[in-house]
């Protein structure tokens, strides 16, 4: 916000409605209404128009609707916000301004390990470092309490053992710079939960990450996956074309990032060619690990890849055009017999894709137990939705279904989406990891990065490449 030069306010004496750390934004500014549309929930396009778009997908025309409908920043951000009546009286406010970062601290002397909690950004820019600085590091699967303080899965453990003496200083340097805390652990013993020489505590590596590029893949999703790593981390990564996957050595590779496709994913299996998925597939079996995007997952579930046990669903069929009864209004009534003919359903194709669900912004239940659902507490995150893709979940025996679209009642947050859409997404699949002997994918159904709007689910694909490999 203050970048583009909205004033916001940091709270440095707070109340309680109004909570110290809070950042306040006046509307009563040059620039209040930029700071609305960037901060309020969604924006209606008007129930007339709602039902138009509708009434065109019914028949099967295209929708008027540009670009996406949905933005808030504090949902994709994950960061909760309300608006108040007026400005709070009686609390301090400091002016934030561009480029202000608070840097972060490492508390106690660490006599076991120092600790790093998985929360935002900051704490995976904290790990880029450490990896890039050949720390050693471990990450917890499950939750413990240490000394009186509650860590949750996904928590990074430094220990002292393994590392170069000095350790404390090179933290104190890694928080200052990315704006990550350390916490110190004067035992390994745990109060409740796993303690920090638990089998559940797996060692890290830094991955090697390649991410794929040129045709077939969306120069958006493939760029953006690129500053997610490069800029918004600071973790370096290998740009490879997609053709040159289909006889390099992929030995040098951890994790291959498979960015959107233009196309419903055909067109990755054609550029790889039938020799290349099938090298593709090996490398997954002797340890690699995929994270596919968007039209990459969908290419993953092709018959002939076989990579991922997950299905594209087409439209949700049309009823029979030959129904029993009296003729209803849209019926030729001249129809003989109790076999009224329905020329609507009659007209639907036999087989379609679903509808385009324009840049709205759905719920997303996670799984708690899954470490690729870390640094999401309340076990839910608000993804932006812009595609007709609608994955089946994964069979149990299968894989782990970690994110899975809310119920009807919670889907959508903000934005629009046809009726079609409302009733076929719900508990469809969002993200989804499977084993492959040694190695295993991770699909997301849709893009985390979107434009560099989505950073809550940013800190998943961080998951994705940065604990899948390792748990």
């Amino acid at each position: 916000l203050a970048r583009q030069g909205i004033e916001a306010f940091r709270v440095t004496s707070g109340k309680a409605d109004v909570p110290t750390g809070s950042v306040l934004v006046p509307l009563a500014q040059p620039l209040g209404r930029l700071a609305r549309i960037l901060l309020d929930r969604g924006a209606s396009m008007g129930k007339a128009f709602e039902r138009e778009q509708a009434r065109r997908d019914a028949k099967r025309l295209r929708d008027e609707i540009y670009d996406i409908t949905a933005w808030s920043l504090p949902l994709l951000w994950n960061v909760p916000a309300r608006t108040l009546p007026a400005v709070p009286q009686g609390v301090g406010l400091e002016a934030v301004k561009a480029g202000d970062r608070r840097p972060g601290t490492v508390t106690g002397e660490g006599r076991v390990a120092f600790l790093l909690p998985w929360t935002d950004e900051a704490s995976v820019r904290a790990l880029a470092q450490l990896f890039r600085q050949g720390v050693k590091a471990a990450v917890a699967a499950k939750a413990f309490t240490v000394e009186g303080r509650e860590f949750a899965p996904g928590t990074v453990v430094v220990r002292r053992a393994g590392n170069e003496p000095g350790l404390r200083r090179r933290l104190e340097e890694i928080a200052r710079n990315t704006g990550a805390d350390f916490v110190g652990a004067e035992t390994g013993y745990a109060e409740a939960g796993i303690d920090l020489g638990s089998t559940n505590v797996f060692p890290l590596k830094a991955p090697r990450v390649a991410v794929a590029w040129d045709v077939p893949t969306s120069a958006l999703s493939a760029g953006g996956l690129r500053w997610a790593f490069e800029r918004a981390f600071g973790y370096p990564v290998s740009a490879v074309r997609t053709s040159t996957l289909a006889h390099a050595d992929l030995s040098h590779f951890d994790v291959i990032v498979l960015p959107d496709s233009w196309e419903r994913g055909g067109s990755y299996a054609g550029v790889l060619g039938e020799e290349g998925v099938k090298r593709l597939a090996a490398w997954v079996d002797e340890g690699g690990t995929v994270v596919a995007v968007g039209g990459g997952a969908a290419f993953l579930t092709g018959e002939k890849v076989g990579l991922l046990a997950s299905k594209l669903e087409k439209r949700l069929g049309a009823e029979a055009p030959l129904e029993k009864g009296k003729p209803g209004k849209d019926e030729d009534a001249s129809a003989t017999g109790d076999r009224a003919f329905n020329y609507d359903s009659a007209v639907k194709p036999a087989e379609e894709e679903p509808p385009l669900v324009p840049g709205a912004i759905l719920r997303v239940d996670l799984d708690p137990e899954n470490l690729l659902a870390a640094g999401f507490p309340d076990g839910q995150v608000d993804v932006l939705v812009d595609s007709r893709r609608v994955f089946t979940p994964l069979r149990l025996d299968r894989g782990s279904n970690v994110g899975v679209y809310a119920g009807p009642d919670d889907l959508v947050q903000a934005g629009f989406m046809l009726p079609a859409s409302r009733e076929q997404l719900p508990r469809k699949a969002y993200l989804m990891v499977e084993a492959r002997k040694r190695g295993r994918v991770v699909a997301f159904a849709e893009d985390p990065v979107s434009r560099g709007l989505s950073h809550a689910t940013m800190l998943i694909l961080a998951n994705a490449v940065f604990f899948a490999p390792a748990h």
